[in-house]
């Protein structure tokens, strides 16, 4: 090889290198595709003394935007916490960096209110594909503590 085809080819080599440090093709990452939803979780276990065996009806709120879901108590343990996914289907929209209204009303077949309680949760973001990866939703969870809800610490 000449002199001026190695000094060629090592301008070429170094051009490639640069292009690809530029468009991060040097440092790829493998991200896998798992999905996820932005939601506010409410865990009602604490119902189970209250209700009985009685089927029950949850009605979660997050910042105005309403969901019903049915439960039932069975051995003692109620069988459902309560889902509420934000931001879809002409929901609200929310800023993931304030704290949300959160409301719980849970009522018995019969009308019977069992609980009527209310708190703020903070919306952790979940990139579920890791920190390089999309998609990124915002969740946070709550239990019923009395009349309140209160956070569970984000893992």
């Amino acid at each position: 090889m000449t002199r001026s085809s190695a000094a060629t080819r090592r301008r070429q080599l170094a051009w490639a290198a640069a292009v690809l440090a530029l468009t991060g093709c040097a440092q790829q990452v493998a991200c896998t595709t798992v999905g996820c939803s932005s939601q506010v979780v409410v865990d009602v276990h604490a119902l189970a003394g209250r209700i009985g065996s009685k089927p029950f009806q949850a009605v979660l709120c997050v910042q105005g935007d309403c969901q019903m879901q049915a439960g039932t108590i069975a051995g003692g343990t109620a069988m459902l916490t309560v889902v509420k996914q934000i931001g879809v289907n002409g929901g609200p929209t929310f800023d993931p960096t304030k704290p949300v209204p959160v409301t719980l009303k849970v009522t018995t077949r019969d009308g019977a209110v069992v609980t009527d309680a209310a708190g703020t949760a903070t919306l952790h973001p979940v990139r579920p594909n890791g920190p390089s990866c999309g998609p990124v939703c915002y969740q946070a969870t709550l239990t019923l503590s009395g009349s309140s809800l209160a956070e569970v610490a984000a893992s």
